[in-house]
């Protein structure tokens, strides 16, 4: 396939990316859900799908407004069936968004491997009590499913106290699941309060992970461990990983709010600071919402600085019409994706292709030889519990 500039990439890489940001329009269905579908409460239905094998997510489209559509015959591009591509949608049971629970596993591909469990007992976000978007028709982060104004029907966000967390775990899977799990990702939405979300950390890591006999890498992906204490805190539960949501270089206030968008100069002190406790630090990144310049002379600094090991990149795609509007100029075209992905790999600045959800690398090859590069990689299997329903 040739992007719009002449480059040449794989056909599946094409139609991932694409789909990505062009959404896909399924016969018989609405691209809306129907319990949002006042006006200004608009939010686009979420098309799960695999492709060779991992796991990704969509939204809905007008067939006008998409290239692609979806019937009981398969998947389509221009009218073009494309029954060559590994392409098979997620419906029923597996069609669960993981972030609605307060626990889930995330597996490689079709891989049977204990990759990551992933703890989310704090189910809301402290920071949607800031409005964002260049006139404020957001809250929290622009570009996060949680910025709707009204939530669909099987959208449930709870706090769970992380007792019962491992308890509803522990009666689905087993505690036999702990030492096979290879990383433990806190995903939990920001409290308002680090030292509330640390001790939070400090429970789940020392009253359950390590009693029932885990050996991985435990870490938190949050903006709030900013202070020495605070780092030194997490450090002393593993000092392996440091994971801080970036998001972007510009733009900050504007599309994270102005805590978690603190200007760039502090989320470069608190990436040194964090070089200082732990082994290796990773960030993340949203493709789409600055454009590629700015994006480069990020990197560029900070692989000089040395300030980063690892960078997760992921496409911007839409929740809501609005949201259509934070992407930047060009940025509706796949080779805008592709485009970034060769600065990146340039700059030396993406070892970890995390091959889910919307990331911008579709040739996963940490995935198919084990994993993440940054964790303390084990032989462990993913095995369904006879118990889980």
């Amino acid at each position: 396939m040739l992007t719009s500039v002449g480059r040449e990439v794989a056909a599946s890489d094409f139609h991932l990316h694409n789909l990505l940001i062009q959404g896909i329009a399924v016969r018989g269905e609405r691209a809306e859900y129907d319990d949002v579908r006042q006006p200004g409460r608009v939010r686009y239905r979420r098309f799960n799908f695999t492709l060779d094998g991992a796991r990704y997510d969509t939204h809905q489209e007008a067939a006008a407004k998409t290239p692609y559509g979806y019937s009981t015959h398969g998947l389509t591009y221009r009218g073009t069936p494309l029954t060559d591509l590994p392409f098979r949608r997620i419906e029923g049971a597996e069609d669960t968004w993981g972030c609605e629970g307060s626990w889930y596993l995330k597996c490689l591909r079709d891989q049977d491997r204990a990759y990551e469990l992933r703890l989310n007992p704090v189910n809301a976000c402290a920071n949607l009590r800031f409005r964002t978007g260049r006139s404020g028709q957001f809250r929290g982060c622009a570009f996060c499913h949680r910025v709707y104004h009204a939530g669909r029907s099987s959208e449930h966000r709870t706090i769970t106290p992380i007792d019962q967390v491992f308890a509803d775990l522990f009666d689905v899977e087993g505690r036999e699941l702990i030492p096979a799990v290879q990383k433990v990702l806190m995903i939990t939405g920001d409290t308002k309060d680090p030292e509330q979300l640390i001790a939070i950390a400090e429970s789940a890591y020392r009253d359950h992970l390590v009693p029932n006999g885990f050996d991985g890498t435990f870490s938190l992906a949050t903006h709030l461990v900013r202070t020495d204490g605070q780092m030194r805190r997490v450090a002393a539960l593993d000092d392996q990983l440091y994971e801080f949501p970036l998001e972007c270089f510009t733009r900050r206030a504007e599309l994270l709010g102005p805590i978690k968008g603190m200007p760039l100069e502090e989320a470069l002190e608190i990436l040194r600071r964090a070089r200082r406790y732990f082994r290796h630090t990773r960030i993340n990144l949203i493709i789409g919402v600055e454009p590629l310049r700015s994006l480069e002379a990020g990197l560029i600094r900070l692989m000089a600085e040395g300030l980063i090991d690892d960078v997760i990149a992921n496409v911007l795609g839409p929740y809501t019409p609005a949201m259509k509007t934070l992407r930047v100029d060009g940025a509706d075209d796949v080779e805008f994706v592709f485009a970034a992905r060769e600065i990146m790999e340039r700059l030396r600045a993406v070892s970890k292709r995390s091959g889910v959800t919307k990331s911008a690398f579709h040739d996963d090859r940490h995935a198919r030889s084990g994993g993440d590069s940054l964790i303390r990689n084990r032989s462990s299997r993913c095995q369904p519990s006879s118990r889980a329903e």
